[in-house]
């Protein structure tokens, strides 16, 4: 396995852990008051997963942890609304496969191993801060 995808899957253990107590709160919360349980819950993704990665082009704080960022395939900074899309359609095939998806692309070995699938459909890729020199 290489240093790159080592960053990726702490990062995304980072970011899920984040959620998964933004979940059990808004859970808890929905035995009192559903309404309010639903927008914490809805609020806890967004929090962990979208506007991360808005304000820093490309970083949740899984990967402003590990120093890594996502950019477009050229190397530039990635669109945001590519940034957007790119994080809802991991999280959509995440959920709805109980995490099968993470595990095959994490075991599906590529010639170029920066990339995976969701990588090749919006054209972008991870890059390590630290080795960058960013």
């Amino acid at each position: 396995m290489t240093e790159l995808l080592e960053q990726r899957i702490k990062a995304f253990a980072i970011d899920t852990s984040l959620a998964t107590i933004g979940v059990l709160i808004a859970l808890g919360i929905a035995n009192q008051n559903l309404i309010v349980g639903r927008v914490l819950l809805y609020a806890t993704f967004f929090l962990v997963y979208i506007l991360p990665v808005l304000l820093t082009q490309g970083q949740t704080y899984g990967k402003n942890n590990q120093h890594i960022r996502i950019v477009h395939q050229s190397g530039q900074a990635a669109a945001k609304w590519v940034l957007v899309i790119r994080s809802l359609f991991i999280l959509v095939l995440s959920f709805s496969t109980f995490t099968l998806y993470l595990v095959v692309i994490t075991l599906i070995k590529t010639k170029d191993e920066q990339r995976v699938l969701h990588d090749y459909l919006f054209k972008t890729r991870v890059v390590n801060l630290k080795t960058r020199g960013a």
